[in-house]
């Protein structure tokens, strides 16, 4: 995109009866069309707008002789052309630039107006900021260069936020903490915590449920002494040896032989158990 000189005010407002005059002659438009082309025309004419303001606000400051805060007096060189890029898009700026021999030059009205050093604008850097915390830098400055047809490289961008990163700190230590009334409630698993809102699984609920059922069960049939361990989750061998465990730590039931020797181990420490009495 081509930066856009200072037209004239009579330009500008004929640029804004051609707008209007597209949009009321635009019967064979779908709304999409319409929008498209409207953002396209509006972004042309803020090029305009924004054009004549700094070429306005920059004549104002044309004189002979600049006298700074300090009362340096510095006589008119000449004219300096800039490009500003605004959220509107690349304007061409001219401006006087005064100089004086042993002293130097400067731009009055790039201080009356805090025109950045670089040709990004505050809003345009702040823009592309907001969307690059959030997203790759060539993902952020797509965006931009989708909807505004902005071309920001990811080099600027890397460098305008390593530039701002160190004021983040100092942002938040003016922040004033939240009353503790507005603090949101604790979303971690701990159950039975107040302001928790963790629930557990859905699998988990019917595993605990199946085992509340098994040790009715088992207490009906009179077996109620030997130890149940309700657990979920599947099995996974640990260390070198073979052994399984549950993922929730607690060990499979046994199958085959092992369910055997568990019984039997079981017996004998209920024998054990019953012989002193």
């Amino acid at each position: 995109m081509s930066a856009t000189p200072a037209p004239s005010v009579p330009d500008v407002r004929a640029q804004f009866e051609t707008v209007l005059s597209s949009v009321l002659s635009g019967e064979s438009m779908t709304a999409d069309t319409m929008e498209r082309r409207l953002l396209r025309e509006l972004l042309a004419l803020g090029r305009s707008v924004c054009a004549v303001f700094l070429a306005t606000r920059a004549a104002a400051t044309m004189q002979q002789t600049h006298t700074d805060a300090r009362g340096t007096q510095r006589p008119y060189h000449r004219h300096r052309a800039r490009t500003y890029l605004s959220i509107f898009g690349p304007v061409v700026l001219q401006r006087p630039y005064v100089y004086r021999a042993g002293v130097g030059g400067v731009v009055p009205v790039d201080g009356q107006l805090s025109v950045p050093a670089t040709a990004c604008s505050d809003l345009v850097r702040e823009t592309r900021e907001d969307l690059a915390v959030e997203r790759p830098y060539h993902k952020a400055t797509g965006v931009l260069r989708r909807l505004l047809g902005l071309n920001v490289s990811t080099r600027m961008l890397s460098e305008h936020l390593a530039e701002d990163a160190p004021e983040v700190a100092a942002f938040y230590a003016q922040q004033v903490a939240p009353p503790a009334a507005e603090e949101g409630g604790y979303p971690g698993p701990a159950s039975g915590r107040q302001g928790s809102a963790h629930r557990a699984p859905r699998h988990t609920e019917q595993a605990g449920a199946a085992g509340q059922r098994a040790e009715t069960r088992r207490q009906e049939r009179g077996d109620a002494h030997r130890p149940v361990h309700h657990c979920a989750g599947p099995a996974h061998p640990r260390g070198g040896g073979g052994e399984l465990v549950r993922a929730d730590g607690c060990a499979p039931r046994a199958t085959g032989a092992r369910r055997s020797a568990a019984q039997t181990a079981l017996g004998d420490a209920g024998g054990q158990r019953r012989s002193p009495g």
